[in-house]
C-alpha cells in the first residue's frame, strides 16, 4: 500500500511538472493591466521591464497568447511582483512595460533586465538588489539623497545618471555598479566585482579578492 501511494504521488508530480511547462506560440497579444500604488519593482525570470513616468500604475504586457495568463503582477505592500508562478516556460517572448508616477527600487532575481527609460522626481532612498546576471539601466538624471545596491552574482547596474549624496555599495562576485555619488562612499567588494564612481566622496572601502574600487 505504501508503494502504491508513492507511485500515485509520483505520477501526480510529474504530471504537474507536465502541465506547468509552457513554450510560447507565437502569437503575440497587448494586454494591459491597471493596478493600485506601487513604488518599487520585484521582477523573476529574463524578461525585459521597461519603465516610464506616468500619472497612473499600470503594466502593459506584450507577448504570446498562451503565456500571459501564466504571467503575474501582484502587490506586495508598495511592491510590485512581475514574474511566472510555477511555470516552466521555453522561448519566453513577453516584454513588460510599466508606468509609475514615482521610483524607490528594484530587485531582480534572474537574468532580466530593467530600463528606466523616463526622468523620474528625487527621492529620499533608492534600494537596488541583483541576483543572478540581471542588469539595470537608468537613462536619465535621477537625485537621491542614498543609494544601496546589492549584487550577488554577475549583475550589471549602470546607473551613471544616478546622483546620490550617499551610496552603501555591497557586491559579492563579478557584477559591477556605476554611478555618482557627493559625500559618502560605502562599497564592500568579494570576489572580481567593480564600483566605478564619479564624485569626491568620502571614502569606506573593503574589498576580498581582485575587485576593483575605480573613479572615473
Amino acid at each position: 500500500m505504501k508503494h502504491l501511494t508513492l507511485i500515485i504521488i509520483s505520477i501526480f508530480m510529474l504530471t504537474s511538472c507536465a502541465k506547468d511547462r509552457l513554450t510560447a506560440n507565437g502569437d503575440r497579444i497587448i494586454e494591459t493591466r491597471t493596478l493600485s500604488e506601487f513604488n518599487s519593482l520585484r521582477i523573476s525570470g529574463a524578461n525585459k521591464v521597461t519603465v516610464s513616468y506616468g500619472n497612473e500604475y499600470k503594466v502593459v504586457l506584450k507577448g504570446s497568447s498562451n503565456l500571459l495568463p501564466h504571467f503575474e503582477t501582484n502587490l506586495d505592500g508598495k511592491s510590485l511582483n512581475l514574474g511566472y508562478k510555477n511555470a516552466n516556460v521555453n522561448h519566453d517572448d513577453i516584454e513588460i512595460f510599466v508606468t509609475m508616477p514615482i521610483i524607490t527600487g528594484a530587485a531582480i532575481s534572474g537574468s532580466g533586465a530593467l530600463d528606466i527609460a523616463d526622468s523620474f522626481a528625487p527621492v529620499n532612498e533608492f534600494d537596488l538588489s541583483i541576483s543572478g546576471s540581471g542588469d539595470v539601466s537608468v537613462n536619465h538624471e535621477l537625485l537621491i539623497n542614498k543609494l544601496n545596491v546589492k549584487i550577488s552574482g554577475s549583475g550589471k547596474a549602470f546607473l551613471q545618471k544616478v546622483v546620490a549624496r550617499e551610496a552603501d555599495v555591497n557586491i559579492s562576485g563579478s557584477g559591477d555598479a556605476h554611478f555618482q555619488v557627493s559625500d559618502y562612499l560605502k562599497a564592500r567588494i568579494s570576489g572580481s566585482g567593480e564600483v566605478y564612481y564619479k564624485g569626491n566622496p568620502q571614502l569606506d572601502s573593503k574589498i576580498s579578492g581582485s575587485g576593483k574600487l575605480v573613479k572615473f
